[in-house]
């Protein structure tokens, strides 16, 4: 009797092994199934919701990021007042908030080192960072010399000049005091080259806003140039030139300097002595 019952509970475990183990081994197939790879395979639910790591190239690419404007800004003038043996004051544009005067410290150079030389090297070292200038677009235009050495540069773009765009470096006794910067950053868009609009006829629109008073004539011995101005969030070319102006009342004749907007064709900014 107890062979018997041996027997019949031999029977039992091998049927209920029997019953489950086919089920396992087909659970683990359907996974992947014959023939295919182990990324072709189709996640389980709880697969699914698994988060996934970020990317190696996500990585790098946050590690190559390019500091924002303000940041190089920063650094930039953290190294410059570290390399200087009397701090720097910074003093900002209220309007937009770039920064106009670098004044009473004082940077050292090698006393063989000319003030031009020494103006170059700043330049190279913190003018991009700290102006939003690159060195190629600043043209040498002067050293000249008084109570201190003053080196000016103009800002040129595509080939023309921004105006009103300069740099100013002081110097005093080799060393560098004072910068100064009228530079417009390279943010704003560039315009369109005034091709179908010549000075000529930008003369005769002035003399049209002008409505016949005063008498206006156009100044052949003045310089006339086309120049960039930094108007909003663009450089819109302009012409630059000077005219005469007889009052009809008086006589009287001023000598004007006229900035017009090639581009818009309005007028931008008249300078010179008010005629009555």
């Amino acid at each position: 009797m107890k062979k018997f019952d041996y027997l019949v509970t031999a029977v039992i475990v091998l049927a209920v092994y029997g019953l489950y183990s086919p089920r396992k081994s087909s659970s683990t197939s359907s996974s992947v199934s014959s023939g295919d790879s182990p990324s072709d395979a189709r996640p389980t639910a709880n697969e699914e919701n698994l988060p996934t790591a970020p990317r190696e190239v996500a990585a790098d690419s946050a590690r190559t990021e390019t500091p924002s404007t303000s940041t190089r800004e920063r650094l930039a003038a953290d190294r410059l007042q570290a390399a200087s043996s009397q701090p720097w004051e910074i003093r900002r544009d209220e309007m937009t908030d770039k920064i106009r005067t670098i004044a009473r410290g004082q940077l050292s150079f090698e006393k063989s080192v000319s003030a031009r030389a020494a103006a170059d090297q700043f330049i190279l070292k913190y003018g991009v960072d700290l102006f939003g200038v690159p060195a190629k677009d600043l043209l040498f235009v002067s050293e000249s010399v008084t109570d201190r050495t003053r080196v000016t540069y103009k800002q040129i773009v595509a080939g023309t000049e921004i105006y009103g765009g300069s740099l100013n470096l002081f110097f005093e006794e080799g060393s560098l005091n004072r910068i100064q910067s009228d530079l417009s950053p390279l943010e704003p868009s560039l315009g369109t080259s005034p091709t179908d609009f010549t000075l000529a006829q930008a003369f005769e629109r002035y003399k049209d806003l002008q409505a016949g008073q005063p008498e206006t004539t156009l100044s052949r011995q003045a310089t006339t140039r086309t120049v960039l101005f930094p108007a909003s969030s663009r450089l819109v070319y302009a012409y630059e030139f000077s005219v005469h102006e007889r009052s009809i009342a008086t006589g009287e004749v001023g000598s004007y300097r006229i900035l017009f907007n090639a581009e818009d064709r309005i007028l931008i900014k008249k300078t010179g002595t008010e005629i009555r």
